[in-house]
């Protein structure tokens, strides 16, 4: 009952500006988040069973979840047309065949962090282009953005049950690139795509990914 109160009472409050908070601060921020740590303390949760048992992701990871739904519903040609011209389809690779890009999606956008990258940058939207270029082919390959959310969350769960080191910034693009949770995550090299030669559901029975699969099928 106090888990269904926080969430229809304290998340409404807290969460209704996310696309103007998400742009603040670390230490800012700090400070909304302490309102989840507080509560989880009071009633005797870890973060991992608030999410895994009451599907209570921490606030960071849902502010993630949010904003990656907004390039992922920019891609698909829906909501406002003037978010279109900030994310564009990347450029071709000039080696398409390198493991880096089979690694990658096929719907790669191009990346804001080059040249004199800014720091006010990580904590951007256009920051998160660079987390949404490292999510697998299953997660962006759907064509609407609750299911896309779905995933993303279906995939937070799978990082918490293996106790992945820094699971709640595993979609955070406020860290230093090559830092990403994400590139640790799953063992993502099988899922490069219907290009790889490999169909969706055979991609689903890799093994290296059982947990991932397992997610994605529960929240179904």
């Amino acid at each position: 009952m106090i888990i269904h109160l926080f969430k229809s009472r304290i998340l409404g409050f807290v969460e209704y500006r996310i696309a103007g908070i998400y742009h603040a601060n670390s230490t800012a921020l700090a400070q909304l988040d302490g309102v989840y740590t507080k509560f989880l303390k009071a009633v005797g949760l870890s973060f991992e069973e608030a999410l895994l048992e009451f599907g209570l992701a921490p606030l960071n990871a849902r502010r993630d979840i949010a904003m990656l739904g907004v390039i992922h519903r920019t891609v698909l040609g829906l909501g406002p047309e003037h978010f279109r011209k900030f994310f564009v389809p990347a450029e071709r690779s000039t080696n398409p065949s390198g493991r880096a890009n089979l690694r990658r999606h096929n719907m790669q956008l191009r990346s804001y962090r080059r040249g004199a990258f800014l720091e006010i940058m990580s904590h951007s939207l256009l920051g998160a282009i660079d987390v949404y270029n490292l999510l697998p082919q299953y997660v962006v390959a759907v064509e609407d953005v609750k299911t896309f959310q779905n995933r993303l969350q279906q995939m937070l769960k799978a990082a918490a049950t293996n106790q992945m080191r820094g699971w709640p910034t595993l979609l955070s693009n406020r860290l230093i690139l090559f830092q990403y949770p994400l590139r640790e995550f799953g063992g993502f090299e099988g899922f490069g795509g219907v290009t790889n030669g490999y169909s969706e559901h055979a991609m689903m029975d890799m093994p290296t990914n059982a947990c991932i699969t397992n997610w994605l099928e529960f929240g179904q």
